[in-house]
């Protein structure tokens, strides 16, 4: 996605709504140009909410027909407002589509807008849910995890001080900083607990 300056007066305009309240089954409209077919609109419903996809956080599943030529358009509401923007589906699935919610692009908007970069955050850890807790799955060789001496089975106590018990509430929360902060992880190997600083 990009932000950018046009001197034109458009015919409609659509605000960004973050949508808490979304439910499964909620009418959506979805705009693009699949095929090179500008100005095409699909209709669907919700099919599922917080999935768990890659490493993009909480997203939604969607039945509206979806093509090449859909990515990076909006997902509307009935109040003609833009909730999520499509980014993906699964090929030979029909109408199993997903979106990412706008909060997430409302995050990087302001960075954007007064011209900076936005590069994705991550720390190269691979993390698992288990028992209520998050265990480091596996570490990517070179990464800022690798480097921090953090080891697969590692299990994760804090991050900044904050306890987490889902790995979708650490993708939002890691959403917020800016590529050259700082984090403190805490964490327990072998019944021993460590803390880390990690960039």
């Amino acid at each position: 996605l990009a932000l950018i300056k046009v001197s034109i007066k458009p015919k409609y305009i659509y605000s960004l709504k973050v949508d808490e309240h979304m439910k499964i089954g909620d009418p959506v409209l979805a705009l693009g140009s699949p095929g090179g077919l500008g100005s095409t609109a699909t209709s669907g419903i919700v099919s599922s909410l917080n999935r768990e996809l890659l490493q993009l956080g909480s997203v939604i599943q969607i039945d509206s027909a979806i093509n090449p030529g859909n990515s990076g358009g909006p997902i509307v509401d009935i109040d003609k407002r833009v909730t999520n923007i499509v980014f993906a589906g699964i090929e030979d699935f029909e109408g199993v589509n997903f979106a990412i919610p706008s909060k997430y692009l409302l995050n990087k908007l302001e960075k954007l807008y007064l011209g900076g970069e936005v590069r994705h955050n991550w720390i190269g850890a691979g993390l698992f849910e288990k028992q209520k807790k998050i265990e480091v799955g596996y570490i990517t060789p070179k990464s800022p995890s690798f480097y921090s001496g953090l080891k697969k089975g590692d299990m994760i106590n804090k991050i900044n001080g904050l306890e987490f018990k889902r790995i979708r509430d650490i993708q939002d929360y890691f959403m917020t900083f800016n590529n050259d902060d700082f984090i403190t992880l805490v964490y327990e190997r072998e019944k021993k607990v460590y803390e880390i600083n990690i960039k």
